[in-house]
């Protein structure tokens, strides 16, 4: 099975060495067959640079260009429309996933049961503000949505490349998480989570503004649970399931 991990990058010149390396090393000795779709999610350093060196060094490595940075969502987005793996996913770019943590999860996808594989994050090495409103953001949206899993923006997420149309996924900002597993419990998918242990990140700085980030969170979870485009993208669901139902 090929198996496509998207990952944005916006301005992670001195994190692309750092993340990317040890990557493939890791799916190379664990036999993995891979692509590796770098997202220059409209950088202004040298990312665009450095991703072109991986490319010309590494025929399963391709990159995505981005003009124009419309948010983290839009680099994901952009990704995987154009991953090509039987099994699809992105994480984040700051490195602070290990690699084997990565392979682990691909790995359970590929040996189990379910419908997606995630990691869930059981100790993180990141600073007390953030943890404080992580652990705020991770307990309102489940309870607004009605969510199990208590770990929305653990990625690696990896799913079949089938369920991309379902997901239909429009969020370009940091909500791209939440949206994709209010809509997988919609569809009454199975979600593992492994758990790991969240790293310090590997180079460069967080672009996040960890406050001004909650804040949008929760705009966009209010936002996400009263437009219509959520209803009509749940009706549009239930024609396709049951068109599905018909042919079968």
């Amino acid at each position: 099975m090929l198996i496509s991990i998207v990952i944005p990058l916006y301005n992670e010149e001195e994190c692309i060495d750092l993340l990317v390396d040890p990557l493939v090393d890791v799916f190379h000795a664990a036999n993995v067959n891979y692509e590796l779709v770098l997202v220059d999610n409209g950088s202004h350093d040298k990312t665009g640079e450095l991703i072109d060196s991986k490319v010309k060094e590494n025929s399963k490595i391709r990159k995505i260009w981005v003009k124009k940075n419309e948010g983290y969502g839009w680099g994901i987005i952009s990704g995987l429309k154009a991953a090509e793996g039987d099994y699809i996913g992105f994480m984040c770019g700051d490195g602070q996933v290990s690699p084997q943590d990565v392979v682990k999860t691909i790995k359970h996808i590929l040996e189990h049961d379910c419908d997606m594989a995630k990691v869930r994050r059981t100790k993180r090495n990141d600073g007390f503000v953030r943890r404080v409103v992580t652990q705020l953001y991770n307990g309102t949206i489940p309870f607004l949505f009605g969510l199990k899993s208590r770990d929305l923006n653990g990625t690696p997420k990896i799913f079949k490349r089938a369920h991309l149309e379902l997901f239909d996924p429009w969020s370009k900002d940091w909500f791209i998480d939440a949206e994709l597993m209010i809509k997988a419990e919609y569809l009454n998918f199975k979600i593992d989570e492994i758990p790991i242990v969240f790293e310090a990140r590997k180079g460069g700085e967080s672009h996040i503004s960890v406050i001004s980030a909650a804040c949008q969170f929760l705009q966009n979870a209010f936002r996400f649970k009263t437009e219509r485009k959520f209803d009509q993208w749940k009706k549009s669901r239930l024609s396709s399931l049951q068109a599905d139902k018909v042919r079968d």
